[in-house]
């Protein structure tokens, strides 16, 4: 990655929550998103919350908030789902991940995220992906 500019990235979930939750490599995605231009989907935030329900993790709903807010723009899912639904059903990925992938697609950004079946149709998809 080029150090000197920042490059546009979509971060999925799964990125997003692993900073939350601080899983294995937390802090390499979060300097990634730090030091680029991040957007990011609507539904990501109620997916991360589940995250804190399933965890029974409610004392990290501060750190929750500054996570998001390393996100610069959240885009409404509604205007992927129509091109990600092709991605979805021919890739047969759930429909969320492929509005992550759909939404790289169209802001010409590389996609940031830890599921390697979603980085895989992403790549066929020609977009760029940091899987960590």
């Amino acid at each position: 990655m080029d150090k000197g500019r920042p490059r546009r990235i979509v971060a999925d979930s799964s990125a997003l929550a692993a900073v939350i939750m601080e899983e294995e490599g937390w802090e390499q995605i979060a300097s990634i998103l730090s030091e680029n231009i991040v957007y990011s989907v609507d539904f990501a935030w109620t997916e991360c919350t589940n995250v804190l329900w399933k965890a029974r993790a409610p004392e990290r709903v501060e750190r929750l908030k500054k996570t998001m807010d390393l996100v610069d723009r959240f885009k409404s899912s509604a205007d992927y789902v129509n091109n990600a639904l092709e991605i979805s059903l021919e890739e047969n990925i759930p429909i969320y991940d492929a509005i992550f992938v759909e939404l790289a697609r169209e802001e010409a950004a590389g996609l940031i995220t830890r599921d390697a079946r979603q980085g895989k149709v992403a790549r066929k998809w020609e977009v760029d992906v940091i899987l960590l």
